[in-house]
Formats: C-alpha cells, sequence, structure tokens
C-alpha cells in the first residue's frame, strides 16, 4: 500500500500486533523510519506525514482480546470505515501455542476455533473486498525427509485455512548489496516463496530489507 503512484487514491492500512508481537514504541519508529525513507521520493516531509496518517494500529495481548477483535471490533470497524484496504495480523501462533500443561481436549477445542477465525477473516476480506495477511511462524517438521523442511507453529489445521502461503527465509552471510532502490548492509541471503496453491509451482526470489522497507533482488 505504500508503493502506490502518487497521483492515485490511497487508503489505509490496519496493523495488528498480537502477543509477542513488537512493542507500540517499535512499530512507531520503524514505520516512522520507512516513511522517511520514501520521502526523499517526492521530496516532501508531507508525504512521510501521509504514509503514517494512513496506518491504523491495534494491540491485542491475549486470546481473549483477540477473539473479540476478529468477531466484534473488525466488523463493526469495516463497517463503517471503507477506506481500510489491507489488514495484517502480527504473530497469530503467540495466541494459540500449545505448551506441556494443555492437554487433547484443549488441541481439539483449538483447532475448532481456528478454523471459526479463519472463516470470519474470509468473510470480512469479501465483503469489504480487502486483502488479510496473517503472520504466523514455524517450527522443524522433524517427520519430513528433508532437513531444512518447515511447517506451521499453528499445526496443519491452520496450514488448511491459508489461501495463499509466503515463506520467509533468513541464511547465510552476504555482502552488502545495492538493489537500485537502496543500500542494504545486511549480513543475510534473504528470500520468499510463494505457494500459492499444490497444483501451482512455488515460486521464489530473494529480497532486503533496507530504511524504506523490503525491495525484491
Amino acid at each position: 500500500c505504500m508503493q502506490r503512484d502518487a497521483s492515485q487514491t490511497f487508503g489505509k492500512a490496519m496493523y495488528v500486533s498480537m502477543g509477542e508481537g513488537a512493542t507500540q514504541q517499535t512499530i512507531a519508529r520503524r514505520l516512522d523510519q520507512m516513511a522517511k525513507g520514501r520521502k526523499s521520493e517526492n521530496n516532501t516531509n508531507q508525504a512521510a506525514n501521509s504514509i503514517l496518517n494512513r496506518i491504523i494500529t491495534r494491540f491485542t495481548q491475549n486470546q481473549d482480546d483477540f477473539e473479540h477483535l476478529v468477531f466484534h471490533d473488525l466488523p463493526d470497524f469495516l463497517e463503517n470505515d471503507c477506506s481500510v484496504g489491507l489488514l495484517v495480523l502480527d504473530s497469530i501462533a503467540s495466541m494459540f501455542r500449545i505448551n506441556e500443561t494443555k492437554d487433547e481436549a484443549f488441541a481439539i477445542y483449538r483447532s475448532g476455533l481456528l478454523f471459526q477465525i479463519s472463516a470470519q477473516l474470509k468473510k470480512l476480506s469479501e465483503i469489504h473486498h480487502i486483502p488479510i495477511v496473517v503472520i504466523n511462524q514455524v517450527t522443524a517438521d522433524f517427520s519430513a525427509k528433508e532437513d531444512s523442511s518447515f511447517r506451521p507453529a499453528l499445526g496443519l489445521s491452520w496450514e488448511s485455512c491459508v489461501n495463499q502461503s509466503y515463506l520467509l527465509t533468513r541464511q547465510g552471510k552476504t555482502k552488502s548489496t545495492f538493489t537500485g532502490r537502496c543500500h542494504t548492509p545486511s549480513n543475510f541471503q534473504r528470500s520468499i516463496l510463494c505457494r500459492i496453491s499444490s497444483r501451482f509451482p512455488t515460486i521464489e526470489a530473494g529480497y532486503s530489507i533496507c530504511d524504506k522497507g523490503v525491495s525484491i533482488l
């Protein structure tokens, strides 16, 4: 939403940080850094402020807060504000992880709740015509044959709820790079894998993170 042409009408984006997500101060500092990094393209401070004014931030501390947000707050908010064009839910796994004290009954309950949340998010996306990005951690899949296999931290129940999957990886060290848009001193090689469907091949591309945000290599 931050890469449209300046002549186009900009919508708003909502970013929801959950549980183990970044603090309010960290999010505000990073958004300000990205906006100021991009303001040189329009050569005005007003452009940077315009970007920040279009980003709505929300924070949920626990599972109850998140459920209330999904089933009550979001429907009401989107019904009254049609300018939101993107919704990002960060660190959903932190809301529903199963620790050693949880029993099988809780795992069954969690699976059912994840299906309800997925259905609600898909409904909101279709009604209000907005893409919803849900950020989930991954864990090593020790049952897989490949050494580098991963699976969603929320298990197969959540994996079956996802329409499109984007896996971000970071490995190895590399020299600083210049992408034509920004210079990044990153010491890591980053890549993104896009899995649209089992019927389509996986698409992979490299990317870098810099002051302006993300740049595909």
